[in-house]
């Protein structure tokens, strides 16, 4: 009997899988002061930190020049964060935020400081929903 004449196993079908739906991401809070867009992007364009070309490198450069500003004020840890305010899309610098992965769990006094004095005022910051 030759190895021809064998039939060749069955082939193996693996088990059925569940199809299980992708648990949505919860919501979570940044604390920081909303930021206007426009200005933050005149300013990353004057100082050639992004450009306007599409709509990614507009939010890039928006992010890059909030940051650079932070930076010079002293504002670290900082987060730049898209969040919900009055249901539109807005730009948040934050200095807290719930979520664990961002490791900036508490609200730092000094912190708060420093952003008031980026931001001249004596509001305190606010608890905002990321997007």
């Amino acid at each position: 009997m030759s190895s021809l004449d064998v039939a060749p196993p069955a082939p193996i079908t693996p088990p059925a899988r569940r199809a299980v739906a992708p648990v949505p991401y919860s919501n979570y809070r940044v604390y920081g002061y909303l930021v206007n867009d426009d200005v933050l992007l005149e300013y990353a364009l004057k100082s050639r930190l992004g450009t306007d070309d599409d709509k990614m490198q507009r939010a890039y450069a928006i992010g890059r020049a909030a940051a650079y500003i932070a930076e010079g004020f002293g504002v670290y840890p900082c987060l730049i964060a898209g969040v919900y305010y009055d249901g539109k899309p807005r730009t948040c610098v934050a200095i807290a935020s719930e979520d664990f992965h961002d490791r900036m769990p508490h609200v730092d006094k000094e912190n708060v400081e420093k952003l008031k004095k980026m931001f001249n005022t004596q509001r305190p910051p606010i608890w905002y929903t990321h997007v």
